[in-house]
């Protein structure tokens, strides 16, 4: 089935709530009255954690970066800012475009509250990078992602699914990019935060550790709504729900955990306190909180986090939360797969 971007923004001849997110709706929003209250749950949730870059001190970095940071961490550090730089870029772009399509006001309202927290995470990274190096060195950052050949395959995989859902706008190429775009969030944005992680525990730069659990604690809650978006598509488009489409997002996570791995092995490869076989788990078991999430089989054998030392920087556990909002299941989805993996949707 093809989609056709929403045309008119106000009908008064269509009802104010609708059973299928991709059907014409006055554009009237009623929270009260929506397919899902998971997603004004998630409104909430995202209201709450609402911060800007510079409410967090980044004095300390600067000294940090002067006197502490050996050239190799340095190094890390900016391969990482440019990572994360690329993907929320990636990210408000995408949600603003997918949201052209889905008519359902609730979901449209929270994806732009999505795209909003985009903005501030890559305000962060230009905030932190112009109180640490001249402006030079770090417009050199953001040309990383569009330079280093292990950057750019990491990435060229999501984006080629992303894309083709903006080529081709159907709704099965819409749910492999929202997949696409929970494993964004999920995988490569969670994976992403480690450098910093890793300087923290070490003692530097605690300003930017502190931006990064700011937005990992929404970046958790983007990738469930990405899930929870997927799993309600599928419900009501069942024509779509195949044994295929199952297997798709199988090989496709994959393929991101395995290029993932390979980045990280370039990334830390100078890095000798960093246990390389820790990070190549620790994705993994972040890709099968995804597949759970979608309501899929686990099919890593990392069923626990096998980076523990990194669970004292969890925003979760930081609110002194025992369970980490991947892992925790919204009542409407307390789903198991049958033999294709949608079945019970």
């Amino acid at each position: 089935m093809e989609l056709e971007k929403q045309v008119r923004i106000y009908n008064i001849e269509r009802p104010n709530s609708n059973e299928r997110m991709f059907d014409e709706q006055s554009g009237i929003l009623n929270w009260n009255n929506i397919s899902n209250n998971s997603y004004y749950d998630f409104l909430k949730t995202l209201r709450q954690k609402f911060w800007i870059p510079s409410e967090v001190s980044v004095v300390k970095d600067y000294s940090d970066w002067q006197n502490k940071m050996s050239d190799t961490e340095k190094k890390m550090f900016k391969r990482g800012v440019g990572i994360l730089a690329s993907l929320d870029s990636v990210a408000t772009m995408y949600d603003y475009h997918a949201s052209q399509y889905i008519k359902d006001p609730a979901i449209k309202s929270l994806m732009a509250m999505i795209a909003y927290n985009e903005t501030i995470h890559n305000e962060s990274y230009s905030y932190v990078l112009s109180s640490i190096v001249s402006d030079e060195e770090a417009s050199e950052v953001f040309n990383y992602p569009k330079e280093d050949p292990f950057m750019i395959k990491r990435n060229e995989r999501i984006m080629e699914e992303l894309n083709r859902f903006i080529d081709n706008p159907t709704v099965e190429n819409f749910v492999k990019a929202q997949v696409s775009n929970a494993v964004l969030e999920g995988v490569s944005f969670t994976n992403g935060f480690t450098p910093f992680y890793h300087l923290a525990r070490n003692g530097k730069m605690f300003g930017m550790s502190e931006i990064i659990e700011y937005i990992q604690a929404e970046e958790q809650i983007h990738s469930m709504v990405q899930g929870t978006i997927v799993r309600d598509v599928l419900t009501q488009y069942p024509e779509d729900n195949t044994e295929e489409l199952t297997e798709w997002i199988y090989d496709f996570v994959r393929e991101i955990v395995l290029h993932e791995q390979e980045y990280c092995k370039d990334l830390y490869k100078d890095i000798d306190d960093i246990d390389m076989y820790e990070v190549i788990k620790y994705i993994e078991y972040r890709a099968n909180i995804i597949l759970d999430n979608l309501g899929l089989s686990k099919i890593f054998d990392t069923k626990k986090n096998p980076m523990s030392w990194i669970n004292a920087f969890d925003p979760q556990n930081r609110n002194r939360k025992k369970e980490d909002f991947f892992e925790k299941r919204e009542k409407n989805y307390e789903l198991t797969s049958g033999d294709n993996g949608w079945d019970d949707l």
